[in-house]
């Protein structure tokens, strides 16, 4: 209606009112008709634009570059900006599809901010939830709360999405404790309803700070006082996984199931990395068509196949066939052989990963390395070493345990450990116990003992593994002389 008054106007030759442009222009932004706003403001932003004219079209753009322009533009007419203005800035930063490069321009959107802050300008609950949702995007939790605490100081009453957004900010910065206190306030406020949103972030901030215990509390509260959807039953299962709760997980699946929701690629990727291998497995083969098999569901499956190498193999190939299988992928695989102490197999993959163009990390060398040792392949292990691009303390654990299992490498693993210092990587009590172990078996008692004092001048304290070394090489000194 607003815009068939204003094509009358027009044929009529009359000069176009800046309400009437304004008017449309609210009316194609509430619609997100952000293509039509720009037919009709941009002819008339120059000669008869005010501050309601541009803050109309930012707030009908859909994408963050233009309306930053046409925020810089209003400034370049000599126009003051409003709490509107610089508010359309923060809301597009999280408008916008963050995988199409905008990721990188909230610096800028920070920086009107900061404008915002020094210009005096009275800022409403919606500028500062804006403002809050902003510290989200940017990973900065510590100035969200700082924002939420001028607001009550200026007796700005936050509304929901102000509490959810601090939530969400909370949940960035693993912040659970601010999070869970939050939502305490949330029911302590007559007027302040807890909404599925709420729930859902505090749900996500304990799954992400391994706070599985809290989530099932914050799960009950849930359901007193609003209605699950499915990111709330997917932080919930996967929060039970981490806390290694795969009974909780597979219940909250289940009970997920018979809802009106139907899981997706998430919520199985959470189940199936909770469970043991066989039920991952029956998991893994009743996926619903509406989920799709990605790389992390095979990731989640590979991780609890353990030493079932057989089936890790199986895996691979088949996901050769369909996928585009990554390095986390690999590496799964070969630390599935290594537990099975089956070093070929493991080679084998390494060689699948190089033929599909897969670049190895350093815990992709550390399993193979490992494999070798429970194979008894001490030089191979040894090759594999020199291809690692930084090693760390597990790499040169690997190598060292990998002497102590051969009787006669004693010395080799001695040079490892020495080499380890010198290369400025701290050795760990595993490195000292490798190579306690590897002296021990070739009867070097008077080395054992000196790499036990040794410990202690490092700042490490020997567990029940380095006394016991020791204690077996004196023994069997001692039996000798008998």
């Amino acid at each position: 209606r607003s815009l068939q008054l204003l094509d009358m106007m027009s044929n009529e030759a009359l000069q176009v009112a800046l309400m009437a442009l304004n008017s449309c222009l609210a009316v194609a932004s509430r619609r997100s008709q952000w293509q039509l706003a720009c037919l009709l403001g941009l002819g008339a932003l120059r000669p008869y634009g005010d501050v309601v004219t541009f803050n109309s079209l930012m707030n009908s753009k859909s994408r963050w570059p233009a309306s930053m322009q046409i925020f810089e533009e209003l400034r370049w007419q000599g126009l003051v900006p409003d709490a509107v203005s610089h508010t359309a800035t923060f809301t597009m930063t999280d408008m916008t599809d963050m995988t199409d490069g905008t990721a990188d321009h909230w610096p800028m959107a920070l920086q009107n901010f900061q404008r915002l802050q020094d210009s005096g300008i009275a800022q409403d609950v919606v500028s500062c939830s804006a403002s809050i949702n902003l510290c989200r995007v940017a990973n900065l939790w510590p100035l969200a709360l700082e924002i939420f605490d001028a607001m009550l100081r200026a007796r700005t009453e936050p509304n929901l999405i102000s509490y959810n957004s601090l939530i969400s900010c909370c949940e960035t910065g693993l912040q659970w404790e601010r999070a869970c206190w939050i939502l305490h306030a949330t029911h302590a406020m007559p007027a302040m309803r807890a909404d599925v949103v709420t729930y859902s972030a505090v749900l996500s901030c304990c799954e992400k700070s391994s706070q599985w215990q809290l989530a099932l509390h914050t799960w009950k509260l849930l359901q007193g006082g609003a209605s699950a959807n499915l990111i709330s039953y997917n932080s919930a299962i996967s929060a039970c996984g981490k806390g290694l709760q795969w009974q909780l997980a597979l219940h909250f699946f289940q009970h997920l199931e018979g809802s009106r929701l139907s899981p997706d690629t998430i919520s199985y990727n959470a189940v199936i990395s909770s469970q043991k291998w066989q039920m991952a497995l029956q998991l893994f083969e009743e996926m619903s068509p509406l989920a799709v098999v990605s790389v992390v569901t095979l990731g989640a499956l590979l991780s609890t196949c353990e030493a079932q190498w057989t089936i890790a193999l199986e895996l691979l190939e088949a996901a050769l066939r369909g996928l585009s299988p990554n390095v986390v992928i690999f590496n799964a695989a070969i630390s599935s052989c290594e537990k099975a102490s089956e070093w070929p197999a493991a080679l084998a993959i390494f060689g699948m990963m190089r033929e599909s163009n897969v670049e190895a990390d350093v815990i992709t060398y550390n399993a193979l390395m490992s494999s070798c040792e429970k194979g008894l392949q001490w030089q191979l292990a040894m090759h594999l070493f020199s291809l690692v691009p930084q090693p760390t303390a597990i790499s040169y654990n690997a190598v060292i345990s990998a002497c102590a299992r051969v009787g006669d490498q004693w010395w080799m693993a001695l040079r490892w450990l020495e080499r380890m210092s010198q290369q400025q990587v701290l050795p760990t009590v595993i490195s000292y116990n490798a190579a306690m172990s590897a002296c021990e078996k070739s009867l070097q008692w008077q080395m054992v003992l000196r790499l036990l004092q040794q410990m202690s001048v490092v700042d490490l304290s020997p567990d029940e593994i380095s006394f016991n070394v020791a204690v077996s090489s004196v023994r069997r000194v001692c039996i000798d002389l008998m």
